[in-house]
């Protein structure tokens, strides 16, 4: 589901625009699957359940983030959490990257150019939002810390990534053991240092990737409503030679789609 969604959207939508941000939804969208297909091979050596851990982190991360920014009734906050959500991606790439760690070896003075054209493409974007016409020194707060993840425009505060989890639907337990669990693997801490492979630990880890690939479908599904995905899926079904497969059963199959779909 997950490689047909991306391989359909990344088709459709492969012109690239600022202001349109389908796009670059189909981008992360399509580095999110490598990461799960990346995830798959951990599980089939079950060698090192710490960097699989570790991916895994990153995978909710980047599920959380691509669901709290684009999953919005109000298609202005799309538009102003996505403007802030690249501008500080290329401030960050300028400021500690370009001007810090390759400011010795030369960089190419086309790189640092294109850059900042970048940055001033973005911020005429910014500038011309309906949320910037307020005035508001609040947003104006929001603006210039290039905050995505701003709580509201009357709440400056940054959102965590436990809060990310719930936004897109986690329990609090759940998002509890998420968060403390992993953060044991991604950030070095006294669970990760194992002399050995829990076989345990790894059917715990291909469970929790599982639940969390679903919450990728919805998150899919529900920023690309207007696309139907559902219906364009069983219509490639024999084109993907599912309907072929040894023990591969239709209806268990639209089941568990639509489950996962609806989230229930």
């Amino acid at each position: 589901m997950m490689d047909y969604f991306s391989e359909y959207l990344s088709k459709k939508y492969s012109d690239s625009s600022l202001e349109h941000p389908h796009h670059y939804k189909t981008i992360i969208i399509k580095r999110t699957v490598r990461m799960f297909h990346t995830l798959d091979l951990f599980n089939q050596n079950k060698i090192d359940e710490a960097s699989a851990l570790c991916l895994l982190r990153g995978i909710l991360d980047s599920v959380a983030i691509y669901y709290f920014i684009y999953h919005r009734e109000d298609k202005n906050e799309v538009l102003f959490r996505h403007y802030l959500y690249a501008l500080d991606g290329f401030k960050t790439y300028k400021n500690e990257i370009i001007e810090k760690i390759e400011k010795e070896s030369h960089i190419d003075d086309n790189t640092r150019a294109n850059c900042d054209t970048i940055i001033r493409q973005i911020e005429n974007k910014i500038a011309q939002h309906p949320y910037s016409n307020s005035k508001c020194q609040r947003v104006f707060t929001i603006i210039n810390n290039a905050n995505w993840k701003y709580v509201s425009l009357n709440n400056t505060r940054s959102v965590t990534y436990l809060e990310m989890y719930k936004y897109l639907g986690i329990c609090e337990e759940v998002a509890n053991y998420y968060h403390c669990y992993l953060s044991q693997y991604s950030h070095g801490l006294c669970l990760s240092n194992r002399s050995y492979t829990d076989v345990r630990t790894m059917t715990n880890f291909l469970q929790d990737s599982i639940s969390i690939e679903q919450f990728f479908i919805k998150a899919i599904t529900q920023t690309f409503c207007e696309d139907n995905l559902f219906d364009h899926l069983l219509n490639n079904l024999n084109s993907e030679n599912l309907l072929t497969m040894s023990g591969f059963n239709l209806k268990d199959f639209l089941d568990y789609a639509k489950a996962v779909i609806n989230h229930s």
